[in-house]
């Protein structure tokens, strides 16, 4: 039987570290962990060398060991369980959408992923309560209702239901196709609009039943619940659309600046 030490992937870590280095020992196994774990060396869920195989493989006390394992899974690489072992977390996906106007599919492929939307339920319908509002129609007004369940490299990732005001798009938009395209991209590069801006809300919920079966997650998961109204150059909000995220999988960043007059003044606006 193989020993760790004697493993070809963990001869490699060892050639990446270096003790006469600057960086402390405990930062370099840090970084070599985290990379193992991004370029796919330990996949998710694969159960990771104990503290004592870390220290056989570096020639490193447990305390440094300790404080490497403690830095990845303080960024969520890892989970580690008492009395079973440290293991791979499942990979998450960060998006950029709370900090800028992009749409699913342009987030996902800027990040190198490959984004796929399955077309659920698409009708016509009336606008009620929060939807009218957010809109700024009269109740019962006639909207574009699409409900998609949304993927990242094959994993059922966002539940979308967008709502479009219907006397704000035109007629033959209806019958494009959703699955395999960029709402956004369609009605400015098509369609000759102006998308502004968005506003978004952000709140924790948790999964009912069927939202469970389409995210293939348990009933009662985290999940994270997005509420966007997006506007037109002119100010005139066209769409609503309500996002439950997978908890597990999903990371929103988001940069903040001292200075920010011009987004200050864009939310008294609105």
């Amino acid at each position: 039987m193989t020993s760790r030490k004697g493993n070809k992937k963990y001869s490699t870590w060892i050639s990446e570290f270096n003790r006469s280095s600057p960086i402390p020992l405990y930062h370099q196994i840090e970084n070599i962990l985290e990379r193992a774990i991004r370029i796919g060396t330990l996949k998710s869920n694969e159960k990771g060398p104990t503290e004592y195989e870390l220290c056989r493989i570096f020639g490193v006390s447990r305390s440094v060991v300790r404080q490497a394992l403690k830095g990845i899974e303080d960024k969520g690489l890892v989970r580690r369980t008492p009395g079973r072992g440290t293991f791979v977390a499942e990979r998450k996906y960060s998006l950029h959408t709370l900090q800028g106007l992009k749409g699913f599919f342009q987030d996902v492929e800027t990040a190198g992923s490959l984004p796929r939307s399955k077309l659920l339920e698409k009708e016509i319908t009336r606008a009620s309560g929060k939807i009218s509002q957010a809109l700024e129609v009269p109740e019962d007004s006639p909207v574009l209702f699409i409900n998609r369940l949304r993927f990242i490299d094959d994993v059922p990732f966002l539940i979308s239901r967008t709502y479009l005001a219907l006397n704000r798009i035109p007629e033959q938009f209806q019958e494009e196709d959703f699955e395999n395209q960029s709402l956004y991209a369609l009605l400015e590069e098509k369609y000759g609009y102006e998308i502004s801006h968005s506003r978004r809300f952000l709140e924790a919920t948790q999964a009912s039943q069927d939202e469970a079966k389409l995210l293939t997650i348990n009933p009662g998961d985290s999940l994270v619940l997005t509420r966007s109204i997006t506007y037109f150059q002119d100010g005139t909000p066209f769409e609503y659309d309500i996002g439950l995220h997978r908890g597990d999988r999903a990371r929103f960043e988001i940069n903040v600046f001292k200075n920010s007059d011009e987004k200050i003044k864009l939310l008294l606006n609105n």
